[in-house]
């Protein structure tokens, strides 16, 4: 793959790839992958490459056993995982546990950190009522939002769980609504009126042109926005130290090192000689931890010098994010310990980390106790199993094992559930430590059949009929992922010998797998799973039930008829139902079928905002797009910047940018900003931008929805470098601009755990291709950060994909981030012409589909700043099938 999909540099820029850092990416990359499939899959690769973020397919089955729960002596603290309801959710650039998104597909297993909710009411009056909670705990109390100042609230979503990271898919970033309306063949002026005579092609949908509808195509508002440079910082105002190196900068990176090895020595060496720098306090802790993963592998308990450590340290740090920290790595040498009463006193002070995978696992396993555990606890013990992404993690394995010893006629159902996981290590485990007597089925077969199922079946292919059904589903199971028509041929032998609820499992399983692989078939499937899977998938007995629904939903958008479309959207649940995309998609074919009327009140709902869907739901309708504040006002005071640079988490946070460890800088960052309101959070993004930390700028904004001002959100560094790179490719500047806001947010030395580079986050052997195809001379990869250099070499590797593959920006954008080869691949899949909005959709990889609608939505609000302003419909063209080639660049 020549480029990595999106900068990751900001979570592990350090050598040392961590699993916290991995669950922290995970969480932000995952808006709607297939969670147990994929995200712990990301860990046990190491975070791979994008090939390994195909929903519906996982690595070899070598590497299941790579990844293990992170112990807290690691140097990167843990992850936590913050949800927040906003206009644009987080961006893969960063750890933003103020408004990480999950789309609105797929059902997410367990959070990896903290929720962090937002929750917003509004009452018949238009009273709208705004709440916030960490994990169940107010952050601040309700603020009264009048009708009059709605315009600065984020969208009215309202938590139907308390769990919404795995059951809320709310993603803002997909607010889009377009109906049937006709279009004519050629594109139409601004003013012209568009009607059944003159139309043509249907290119604003996928349905037949409707009779007699017409409409018009509004001026696309230029935004006259003007990039106002943030309010220059006074000396004083800045951190201490800020843009120098700073004495005991050194220690601090070798004390991470030490940490990583916990070398206790070392750390109290280092910990002596940094006590006066703004990160000593991490050293201080990395040299607790050290202590305490010792005094496990000695007496498997921890001393009570150590304990005593800990909580003084506690007290010392309390409302800092130093503490939270320290609470986190104690409670889990605690469970370690198999100390159930610390770990119940630590747990309820958390308050970003509680929801991590391990410390769930952790939780769920004490609650069991013992002895014969309760039926509540031991329901809830085999929910989190079901749910959970990281099964194999030794945390998982001990609640698992806790759980099957308390309930052994449950074995039959989890093996289903691993399956189903793809989680075929774990699975053959399960079987070869179960006693035969406990198995429905022959122990020895089925081993046969998660060993080699191919194998298997050639034996019996003949003598399908007349195999146990449970050893058929088990087949089915394990070898769809590899060979969707043998597994078909396997779930046939079912027919008739199953009830209602297995047939859904079997069949939506197949279906999935085959509209993942864009196999035209899966609605065939889908068909035989029959009326019981909408229940089903909500059931205890399927996992991830609401992503194998919205995949329903994608393949009757490529390969369905509109009355198809909307009745897999019926059987969405109803938060996903209300998502943005499904909206946009339901309003579209509700226009289809005749509902004009309807569809178009969908879409209004939709048009404010910047975002993908937003704009299409503008276009549809005819309206220009969403035009907030120009710039900040009124512009931040000197008080409000010298209240930033006292803060100890902004210090620290900015200490940890200079020393390039952005993901522990991020954390500090994040920390700062609980309990900050709207306009505090818009100042503090200002003070970002005054430091050149776009990145915090661009996100911070984010995370206050509407009320964020334009050029905060859409800010241009670099110009001059990245209009001349643009133009010497003959690239549009707007698409380059677009393309760096989401590969690295414009931070020059980014650097992806897979290696990607530089504002264009561009693979050392790519460049090395890139240079040679250019005849760039005297170019290694040395290089490659430095920002001219890096700038060529992103665009000339993007000119020559539009080249290569399609000039289209849809597949050259999707091209640049998966591979020229996969964007070829999907295109090649298609039965007719599409959208190019229907295109990005059904993308298989997830984060391709995300990084597809942002760059281009980011394309379309960077042009507002010319004087040619583009509709977003009209950059996304439209796809035709093309059958694959061997030319394709790598």
């Amino acid at each position: 793959m020549p480029f990595a999909a999106t900068v990751y540099s900001l979570l592990l820029a350090s050598s040392a790839v961590t699993t916290p850092a991995i669950e922290e990416l995970t969480a932000i990359r995952q808006r709607e992958l297939t969670e147990e499939e994929i995200a712990a899959q990301i860990e046990e690769s190491r975070i791979e490459r994008i090939e390994s973020q195909f929903d519906g397919r996982e690595l070899p089955q070598e590497i299941e056993a790579a990844a293990q729960a992170e112990t807290p002596s690691g140097a990167a603290p843990a992850s936590q995982t913050v949800r927040e309801t906003v206009s644009e959710p987080v961006y893969p650039t960063e750890i933003q546990p103020s408004a990480v998104v999950a789309e609105p597909t797929a059902v997410s297993p367990q959070p990896v950190g903290g929720i962090r909710e937002t929750t917003v009411t509004e009452s018949a009056d238009g009273i709208r009522e705004t709440a916030i909670t960490v994990s169940g705990q107010p952050l601040t109390p309700p603020t009264p939002i009048t009708p009059a100042a709605a315009e600065a609230a984020s969208e009215p979503v309202v938590a139907e769980k308390t769990e919404p990271v795995e059951t809320l898919k709310i993603d803002p970033s997909v607010a889009v609504v377009v109906t049937g309306e006709t279009v004519p063949a050629s594109p139409l002026t601004p003013g012209t009126t568009a009607t059944s005579e003159t139309a043509q092609v249907a290119s604003y949908s996928p349905a037949p042109v409707v009779p007699q509808q017409g409409f018009v195509i509004e001026p696309v508002s230029k935004a006259d926005y003007t990039l106002v440079p943030p309010a220059t910082l006074s000396s004083n105002l800045l951190p201490a130290h800020f843009g120098e190196e700073l004495e005991g900068d050194e220690d601090i990176l070798a004390a991470r090192k030490a940490a990583q090895k916990n070398d206790v020595a070392q750390l109290k060496t280092l910990a002596a000689r940094v006590k006066n720098h703004p990160l000593g306090g991490y050293v201080e802790l990395w040299e607790i931890n050290a202590q305490a993963e010792q005094d496990l592998k000695k007496n498997k308990k921890l001393t009570a010098a150590v304990e005593k450590r800990y909580a003084r340290f506690i007290e010392m740090h309390e409302s800092e994010y130093l503490a939270e920290r320290a609470r986190t790595d104690w409670l889990r040498y605690a469970a370690q310990a198999n100390d159930a009463k610390r770990f119940a006193a630590l747990y309820p002070k958390l308050k970003w980390n509680r929801e991590e995978r391990d410390i769930l696992c952790m939780r769920q396993t004490f609650a069991l106790g013992s002895g014969k555990p309760s039926a509540q606890a031991l329901a809830q013990a085999k929910s989190l199993l079901l749910r959970t992404t990281a099964p194999q993690i030794d945390a998982c394995k001990k609640l698992a094992a806790r759980t099957l010893e308390a309930d052994r006629s449950w074995t039959w159902q989890y093996l289903l559930i691993l399956l189903q996981k793809k989680r075929y290590t774990l699975a053959t485990q399960l079987v070869k430590e179960t006693p035969a007597k406990y198995l429905p089925v022959n122990k020895k077969e089925l081993s046969q059949i998660l060993t080699n199922p191919s194998r298997w079946l050639q034996r019996n292919r003949k003598v399908l009929k007349k195999k146990p059904v449970r050893l058929l589903i088990a087949a089915s199971l394990r070898i769809v992922q590899k060979d969707i028509g043998a597994a078909v041929t396997i779930a046939h032998a079912t027919d008739g010998r199953i009830n209602s609820s297995t047939k859904a499992l079997l069949w939506g399983r197949i279906g999935y797998e085959a509209a993942v692989d864009q196999d035209a078939a899966s609605l065939r499937y889908y068909k035989l799973a029959g009326e019981g899977l909408k229940s089903a998938a909500s059931s205890t007995l399927i996992v991830n039930g609401a992503t194998v629904l919205v995949w329903q939903a994608r393949a009757a958008l490529r390969n369905g008829t509109p009355q198809e479309v909307l009745s897999a959207i019926s059987r969405l649940s109803p938060s996903v139902k209300k998502a943005d995309n499904w909206t946009y998609w339901r309003a579209r074919m509700l226009a289809a079928v005749g509902k004009k009327a309807q569809a178009d009140k969908l879409m209004q709902s939709l048009v404010r905002g910047y975002e993908f869907y937003n704009l299409l739901a503008a276009d549809f309708l005819g309206k220009p797009y969403h035009k907030g504040p120009e710039s900040m006002k009124p512009e931040p005071s000197k008080e409000s910047f010298a209240k930033f640079s006292k803060n100890p988490s902004v210090q620290r946070a900015v200490r940890f940018y200079a020393l390039g460890l952005p993901y522990e800088g991020h954390r500090e960052w994040n920390w700062a900003l609980i309990g900050m309101k709207n306009r505090e959070r818009l100042e503090i993004a200002e003070y970002a931008g005054a430091l050149g930390l776009e990145h915090r700028r661009i996100n911070t904004a984010a995370s206050t929805g509407r009320a964020a001002a334009f050029n905060q959100l859409y800010p241009k560094p670099f110009a001059d470098k990245i209009n001349r790179a643009a133009d010497e490719a003959q690239l549009p500047q707007n698409l380059v601009f677009g393309l760096i806001r989401q590969e690295s947010r414009f931070i020059s030395l980014a650097l992806s755990s897979a290696g990607a580079r530089g504002l264009m986050q561009v693979m050392p052997s790519t460049a090395r291709w890139v240079a040679k195809q250019t005849g760039l001379k005297g170019y290694n990869n040395s290089k490659i950060s430095d920002i001219d250099t890096n700038l060529f070499l992103g665009t000339q590797y993007l000119r020559l994909v539009r080249e290569n593959v399609s000039p289209n920006v849809t597949l050259a954008t999707a091209s640049y981030n998966a591979g020229p080869s996969k964007a070829a691949a999907w295109r090649s899949t298609l039965t007719k012409e599409v959208e190019g909005a229907l295109f990005a959709e059904t993308i298989p990889y997830s984060e391709t589909r995300d990084y597809v609608m942002r760059v281009t939505a980011n394309t379309v609000q960077y042009s507002r700043y010319t004087n040619d302003p583009i509709h977003l419909t009209d950059l996304l063209g439209r796809i035709e099938p093309v059958p694959l080639s061997g030319n394709i660049i790598p």
